[in-house]
């Protein structure tokens, strides 16, 4: 009986040591996520309101020259803004992304739709939206309006560029592709799902 009893009394101590190492290492793990906020600024919270001159973070520019004319930037940086697109064109552009990713769905956690060459999530793949659409028997995903206030955001975002960081109006070009995404608590299954990982990013 005494014997059986031992385990029981220096329970405690296994307890307290078990508690401690995971401490440890709960303490290690998470370390790194706290330098890293540490040596990150916050611009602006979600729910914070920047006014209408926005919130601007310096940052130092590339000594490469660009090869396009009049594209070498004077100023760099971050800019957050407020005015840009009012809630209630937020909200169309929501429900157009709503209404194309409907077609599919990625089976990691992020869904993209490519306006420019159509290309959806579907699984582990990418599929043609336009077919799928032609498969449903419609003529086309979005109305002209939808198109319209797209194109309209759009070139608001590339005139405040423009006129933000000093650019030559008319120079700057849109990159492709273009493309709503959709986020959530998946995990990734593919590289297109991976919400950061290290690449070389040098040409764009």
């Amino acid at each position: 009986l005494d014997r059986k009893l031992e385990p029981v009394i220096s329970s405690p101590i296994r307890i307290f040591a078990t508690f401690l190492i995971a401490g440890i290492a709960i303490y290690y793990r998470l370390q790194p996520m706290w330098k890293a906020a540490e040596n990150s600024d916050v611009m602006a919270m979600w729910n914070s309101t920047v006014g209408t001159s926005g919130v601007v973070q310096e940052l130092k520019c590339t000594t490469k020259p660009s090869e396009f004319d009049g594209c070498d930037p004077v100023r760099c940086g971050r800019y957050v803004l407020d005015r840009l697109v009012s809630k209630e064109e937020a909200t169309q552009l929501i429900a157009m992304a709503e209404k194309g990713m409907k077609f599919g769905g990625s089976s990691g956690g992020a869904t993209i739709l490519d306006l420019n060459s159509g290309a959806l999530s579907v699984g582990n793949k990418f599929a043609d939206i336009r077919l799928l659409v032609k498969n449903e028997g419609m003529e086309q995903l979005f109305s002209y309006d939808e198109v319209k206030l797209f194109k309209s955001i759009k070139n608001r975002i590339q005139v405040e560029i423009e006129q933000k960081w000093k650019l030559t109006p008319g120079k700057l070009r849109l990159t492709k592709p273009v493309f709503f995404s959709r986020l959530t608590d998946k995990r990734a299954t593919t590289m297109n799902d991976e919400y950061w990982h290290v690449h070389s990013d040098t040409e764009q």
